[in-house]
């Protein structure tokens, strides 16, 4: 399980628990609007309640942007959330959680504050297949120590496997898998250009920023050209 506010690292999220050996349908991400960041808790504790006796790997992303119902732009912190699942589940349920927070922010303090709230961190770095069972290895035997069943299952299933770690994927690949695609991004101006023939661009400030923001990381994702860059930086300016 995993939640971000944007839609590129969205996608990457999904990756990466498929580069960890994950099944697809399996894989659940949230964070596309304001309504899926404030009911993530309630999803989560459900979820395990429903789910009792299983593993669950959940990725939170520390900034979680959104606008609230008067279009106030707000952060929502992350670490807060999985601090809030981990109070409301059973002993039982919290041992079968693995929580790591995921920034771009890893001062110290920073760090202190995401282990003390859940179990670890992963820094916000480029996603390769080669390099992500070595990232969550040590945080999933730090969580499950050797002696532990699960970490037993886990170095023998997931982490020894030679086939996990031989089988890159290029990073053409990789982008191809979370490009947008001329659609998405030709919907995202039709919802802009909405908002400014309705003239409530004022008032709607808040949502025309954070369509802005979104299109943005659409155009990134995208072969770069001139024509890309200059749309970047109006964007920008």
């Amino acid at each position: 399980i995993g939640i971000d506010d944007s839609r590129i690292q969205q996608k990457l999220l999904a990756k990466f628990f498929e580069f960890a050996g994950i099944s697809s349908e399996k894989i659940k991400v949230f964070g596309k609007d304001s309504e899926e960041i404030m009911g993530f808790v309630d999803f989560v504790v459900n979820f395990m309640n429903e789910h009792m006796g299983s593993q669950i790997l959940l990725i939170a992303d520390e900034n979680l942007e959104m606008t609230d119902g008067a279009s106030n732009h707000i952060t929502v912190s992350g670490s807060a959330l999985v601090e809030s699942i981990r109070s409301r589940l059973l002993p039982e349920q919290e041992r079968d959680l693995i929580a790591l927070i995921r920034s771009a922010n890893d001062s110290a303090s920073d760090v202190a504050v995401y282990r003390a709230r859940a179990h670890g961190f992963l820094p916000k770095a480029p996603i390769k297949k080669a390099n992500v069972l070595e990232t969550l290895a040590p945080l999933w035997l730090a969580r499950y120590p050797p002696r532990s069943e699960f970490a037993d299952d886990m170095s023998q299933s997931r982490f020894t496997r030679s086939d996990s770690l031989s089988s890159l994927e290029s990073s053409a690949s990789l982008n191809e898998a979370i490009a947008a695609t001329p659609v998405e991004v030709i919907q995202m101006v039709d919802l802009i250009d909405a908002i400014f023939r309705a003239g409530d661009v004022v008032s709607n400030w808040d949502a025309v920023w954070e369509k802005m923001h979104a299109l943005k990381g659409d155009l990134l994702t995208l072969q770069v050209g001139s024509k890309v860059i200059a749309a970047v930086g109006m964007i920008n300016s």
